[in-house]
């Protein structure tokens, strides 16, 4: 049986430290995109469909506050208090969606002044 430190075949150590991505035991080469990562549960969204939902979410009012602008403007809509609604929804909502972009941009502002 041949000992464990016995490297006289061409075996190379097997090396376990931070730098194991980069040695010749792993082929000097990095792990594929993907690899190791576990599959999203069921249900769960990314950060892209999260914002895609939002920015939907706003132009939806933004189109019922206009129908009802337009529903007031041509007497098909009565009730002035549900038209004020839908407006001042729409823009909250315009409003909540800027100050997240704010934030967003200023978020990746603080990343890119980070040192290396």
């Amino acid at each position: 049986m041949t000992p464990i430190n016995d490297l006289s075949n061409g075996a190379r150590p097997l090396d376990v430290g931070p730098n194991r991505l980069l040695s010749p035991v792993a082929g000097n080469r990095l792990p594929r995109s993907g690899a190791g990562l576990q599959p999203r549960p069921e249900g769960a969204t990314g950060f892209a469909s999260t914002v895609h939902d939002l920015i939907a979410e706003v132009d939806t009012a933004q189109k019922y506050a206009d129908a009802q602008m337009t529903g007031l403007a041509t007497g098909e809509v009565i009730d002035v208090h549900e038209v004020t609604v839908a407006v001042e929804e729409a823009q909250l909502a315009v409003s909540l969606m800027i100050e997240i972009r704010n934030r967003l941009v200023q978020a990746y502002q603080e990343v890119m002044r980070m040192p290396v």
